[in-house]
């Protein structure tokens, strides 16, 4: 909800860069609601499988080993992830 009580400067430069800030927090928000997006994406593919595995026909299910190595492969894809985020994160 925007506060409306606050006053804005009259100032011209003032103004442009108060815009200017309001610019780069939305680029910033906007960013995270991606990698949220991305992440939440992978997470539901996982979920997917496990789901598969566990409650798939018998021909449809995969085996143990293959779940785990899938689960390795998604977490590792997951952790890269995540220390990039934590990357970018430290740039700002």
């Amino acid at each position: 909800m925007v506060d409306h009580s606050v006053a804005l400067p009259t100032d011209i430069e003032a103004l442009h860069a108060l815009i200017r800030a309001e610019r780069s927090t939305l680029a910033s928000v906007l960013t995270e609601r991606d990698q949220l997006a991305t992440r939440n994406a992978k997470l539901e593919r996982l979920l997917a499988e496990i789901r598969r595995a566990h409650f798939g026909r018998k021909s449809e299910r995969i085996n143990d080993d293959e779940l785990a190595l899938a689960l390795e492969d998604l977490e590792a894809e997951l952790a890269k992830d995540e220390a990039k985020d934590e990357k970018a994160d430290c740039r700002f």
